[in-house]
């Protein structure tokens, strides 16, 4: 997984996001558009992504403002592809491999996958992103990246940043929290969904517990584990053979 440049996309995406807060003036959009911002949500994701980029820079910003207005979010046209949310959103250059496993975490609730590092950095990145400005029952979500220690998560922090300003976004449009220690995850509100990139090296077993617990209690209704290096993964994880597998 590999970054470019920032996408018009993401531009406007990001312009449409922050002007349906309830302090700014809302601009209505043609009315023409508002009809193809809902037949865009009723497509199916590969064909919405290509009418998107289709459509020209004004009538893809109304498409945000009504896809925002309504439904809460300009990025819930991402709602069912987060590979296609790292391509249009965050300039990222997606493998086939990669998009399986990120759109994976779309369906299902649990995703054990083997990465090779540091590509699960940057997917971690992706999808943590995407699950934050996503509306889950017609909320946001926090999105937890649990690392396996400080120095994991000060470089999880670097990438977050730069997905962060690739992609045009105020800070205060994201929720995401990264630490490596329970206590940095504690009275978090709805911390539903989690990655952990580097899943096979968390050997704290205070953070194990919290993670498995969460789970059992859906504090984390979500979680995508990622593997590095070793495989099958630590013993810790045998607890979660039910989960689906993308590997590589």
């Amino acid at each position: 997984m590999t970054r470019s440049t920032r996408t018009p996309v993401a531009t406007l995406a990001a312009s449409a996001a922050r002007s349906i807060r309830p302090h700014l003036a809302l601009v209505d959009p043609l009315h023409d558009n508002v009809t193809v911002a809902w037949e865009l949500w009723n497509m199916p994701a590969d064909q919405r992504r290509a009418r998107l980029a289709a459509l020209p820079h004004s009538d893809l910003l109304d498409v945000f403002t009504v896809i925002g207005r309504y439904e809460g979010s300009p990025y819930e046209l991402w709602h069912d592809s987060p590979a296609g949310f790292a391509e249009d959103i965050l300039g990222m250059t997606v493998t086939d491999e990669e998009r399986a496993l990120l759109d994976a975490a779309a369906n299902e609730w649990q995703v054990v996958a083997r990465v090779p590092v540091p590509g699960n950095y940057e997917i971690a990145a992706a999808l943590s992103t995407w699950a934050s400005l996503r509306m889950w029952d017609r909320r946001q979500w926090t999105a937890a990246v649990v690392a396996a220690g400080e120095r994991e998560a000060s470089h999880m922090g670097q990438v977050l940043d730069q997905a962060q300003q690739i992609a045009c976004l105020p800070e205060e449009l994201l929720r995401v929290c990264i630490g490596w220690q329970p206590r940095h995850f504690t009275g978090l509100p709805d911390m539903h969904f989690a990655v952990v990139p580097d899943a096979d090296r968390i050997g704290d077993g205070d953070l194990q517990n919290m993670l498995s617990l969460a789970l059992r209690t859906g504090v984390i209704r979500r979680m995508v584990a990622l593997s590095g290096a070793d495989w099958p993964p630590t013993p810790w994880f045998a607890q979660f053979e039910q989960w689906s597998e993308v590997t590589w």
